[in-house]
């Protein structure tokens, strides 16, 4: 899990080129607050890694106690999910 896009795209390489991940067994879920509700981050990181939004699962809005975006950079967080146990064991190995 991450919010550097450099750092998201490092890691797809990584499962993909080192340990040998379809990048159809790769799923994301994208964290992030609720006053961000209508920004369509899940576009912003579908483009970053190069994978369609039907690869997401549903987005987390989090509560957040002021209005204001202290950070405008701040697209949300994104988790990697690999949806083949056998993959997970091998990479823990």
């Amino acid at each position: 899990m991450n919010s550097d896009p450099q750092m998201i795209k490092l890691m797809i390489v990584w499962l993909t080129e080192i340990v040998n991940v379809s990048r159809e067994n790769i799923k994301f879920r994208l964290y992030t607050h609720k006053i961000f509700v209508d920004e369509s981050y899940e576009t912003f990181w579908a483009k970053i890694t190069g994978l369609p939004t039907k690869k997401f699962y549903k987005t987390i809005y989090k509560p957040m106690p002021h209005i204001s975006k202290k950070n405008p950079e701040y697209k949300g967080c994104v988790r990697l999910e690999i949806t083949k146990s056998e993959i997970s064991w091998k990479i823990v190995q």
